[in-house]
C-alpha cells in the first residue's frame, strides 16, 4: 500500500507514525495506539485498540510497522489523530517533541495572524498543563479538541 501513495504524503505518514510510535521500536502497539488516541480525545478500550491492531497486523507480530500503518491511517479516528500529529510535527519545529511559545508565535504569524506575546502566554497558560512552559503532543491535542 505505501508504494501507492505519493511521496510527500508518505513523508507525513511517517512523521505521524514516530508521533504514534512512543518507544521507538518501529511498529506501533496496542497499548500506544490507545494512548495517542484517547489523548486526542477517542475513548477506544484496550480491546478495541488490540482489535484495531489485529486487524490491520499483516504479520501476526501483534503490533503495527510503518508498512501495516498506512492502511490503519485510513480509519477515520485515527486519521483524524494523525492530521492532529501533522499539526503538530509542522508546529515543532526544533523536533524536540513540545511546541515553545516562540515555535507557537511563529507559526501564528506565518499563517498572518498578527498575535502579541501575552496572547500566546494566555493559551500556553490554558494548554499547558504540566506547567513546563511548552506543548506536549497530548497537551495540544486536548487543547484544539476541548470544545
Amino acid at each position: 500500500m505505501a508504494s501507492s501513495i505519493p511521496a510527500a504524503e508518505l513523508e507525513e505518514y511517517r512523521a505521524v507514525f514516530k508521533v504514534f510510535d512512543k518507544d521507538g521500536s518501529g511498529s506501533i502497539s496496542a497499548e500506544e495506539l490507545e494512548a495517542v488516541l484517547k489523548a486526542q480525545g477517542v475513548q477506544l478500550s484496550a480491546d478495541q485498540a488490540k482489535d484495531l491492531i489485529k486487524k490491520y497486523d499483516k504479520n501476526g507480530d501483534g503490533d503495527v510497522d510503518f508498512d501495516e500503518f498506512t492502511q490503519l491511517i485510513t480509519e477515520s479516528e485515527v486519521a483524524r489523530a494523525a492530521r492532529f500529529a501533522m499539526v503538530f510535527k509542522t508546529l515543532d519545529t526544533d523536533g524536540d517533541g513540545n511546541v515553545s511559545a516562540a515555535e507557537l508565535r511563529a507559526a501564528l504569524q506565518n499563517r498572518g495572524q498578527d498575535i502579541t506575546s501575552d496572547q500566546i502566554q494566555a493559551m500556553l497558560n490554558t494548554a499547558d498543563t504540566d506547567g513546563n512552559g511548552q506543548l506536549s503532543f497530548e497537551e495540544f491535542l486536548k487543547f484544539v479538541t476541548t470544545e
